[in-house]
């Protein structure tokens, strides 16, 4: 056998293991034994070439400590939770844990008086309101997170302080987004961050904070400068660091639809910040939430394609994951709309080569809402999940992006020899 690909091989095996706090397929079936674990395998469909863009990317981390790697996570209150994100991430980094990367973007969900991840936390001395694009009643204009806070406060303080589980991140780049349209409302932080860099950059509508040294937490301020200046949006925040690893933003809020992603037309030009190289996409549930008559799986299409094409235009090579909504209650019984989803998916990821998740066949189809409550996986309403429940979504995910990361070694480096 080749030399190089059995230590390539071994190598692979060494570094992308099972952690220590992730449950395995075998584990799933044998705890919990109406899980269809066929269904942890990847489905993909179409070309493969992103796909094997990601995986190079994944190599050279994995295996050279260099690059960093974005993913992006769309979705709507299963995201916001930040079990699936955190998981995922603690994962992917037991793989290479001298290179945890940075925290990547993040919302200020406290600031929104709304449940906030546990990986970070911000305070503030200001009064904030919110709105969501989600909320039909709510006339806004909204970024990333499909949210946005302001404040009328002339001046204030935000903390942000990353956490992990080591206590490792280390931030020496903070990018603020939101729009400067009817205000220029100077962000700075004390002297003793020894700051860089101050920027504003029109287009994508954002403000970087460049330091010296990386810090373990960090408080931004603001104040007014004249005296027309009104509101002051935030958008959310990129904390970036100069090493290489892992960033994984998170760009889900509550109630999250195709429909609320395209009204937050903000985001569009704030995207090319994050250049995504896998975008994972649970968007579904709540385009789903209304009778089969109501469902058009054909706008339901069209608004992933604006989404799916702006990601395009930032980086051809961007990877795609789509998670098929999870089966759910509509009107006291399981919501059929759950198939319609999983085939326009399904069409998706054919027409731009994705991967498949199908979470609704993991968990057991129609009526598995039902059971996962019963044994603590799944909250009463049939929607949402436990955090034990969104932990063995992510491990399942996690142990589907393993398998095929390795079989991306076995065709890259593949001989006679065979393998």
């Amino acid at each position: 056998m080749n030399i190089r690909l059995t230590f390539i091989f071994l190598l692979s095996l060494t570094l992308f293991k099972v952690g220590n706090a992730q449950m395995t397929p075998s584990q799933a079936k044998k705890a919990f034994p109406f899980l269809q674990t066929e269904y942890v395998d990847l489905l993909h469909f179409g070309n493969t070439q992103p796909a094997e863009f990601f995986f190079n990317k994944m190599e050279e981390l994995a295996f050279c400590g260099q690059g960093k790697l974005h993913i992006a996570h769309f979705g709507g209150s299963h995201v916001q939770a930040g079990t699936i994100v955190q998981q995922l991430r603690r994962n992917l980094n037991t793989q290479y844990p001298q290179n945890l990367g940075a925290p990547g973007f993040i919302f200020p969900f406290h600031l929104a008086k709304t449940n906030n991840p546990s990986y970070y936390r911000i305070e503030s001395s200001a009064t904030w309101e919110s709105s969501r694009a989600a909320k039909p009643s709510d006339q806004d204009s909204w970024g990333l997170a499909s949210m946005v806070v302001k404040t009328r406060d002339t001046s204030g303080y935000i903390r942000i302080i990353p956490k992990t589980e080591d206590g490792s991140w280390g931030v020496n780049s903070i990018k603020i987004f939101g729009p400067q349209a009817d205000s220029t409302f100077y962000w700075f932080v004390d002297s003793s961050y020894a700051p860089v860099r101050y920027e504003y950059d029109s287009l994508q509508q954002v403000f970087t904070i460049t330091l010296e040294k990386p810090v373990r937490e960090i408080v931004i301020q603001w104040k007014k400068c004249e005296d027309k200046q009104r509101l002051l949006y935030l958008d959310g925040f990129l904390l970036e660091n100069d090493q290489p690893g892992l960033r994984y933003h998170l760009l889900g809020a509550n109630g999250n639809s195709t429909e609320s992603i395209l009204r937050s037309k903000r985001a569009f030009y704030q995207l090319p910040s994050l250049p995504a190289d896998l975008a994972i996409f649970g968007i579904g549930i709540n385009d789903a939430h209304k009778s089969p008559e109501a469902f058009k799986a054909f706008t339901y299409k069209n608004n992933y394609r604006v989404l799916l094409d702006s990601l395009r235009q930032i980086n051809p090579n961007v990877a795609f994951l789509f998670i098929t909504n999870n089966d759910s209650y509509y009107h006291k019984k399981p919501n059929p709309n759950a198939l319609a989803v999983q085939k326009a998916m399904r069409e998706l990821a054919e027409e731009y080569g994705g991967y498949i998740f199908d979470l609704y066949e993991f968990m057991g189809g129609a009526n598995a809402s039902s059971v996962w409550s019963k044994y603590g996986l799944g909250k009463r309403d049939h929607i949402h999940f436990t955090p034990a429940g969104y932990a063995l979504q992510a491990d399942m995910m996690y142990e589907g992006i393993r398998q095929e990361f390795f079989s991306h070694l076995r065709k890259k480096y593949a001989n006679n020899s065979g393998l």
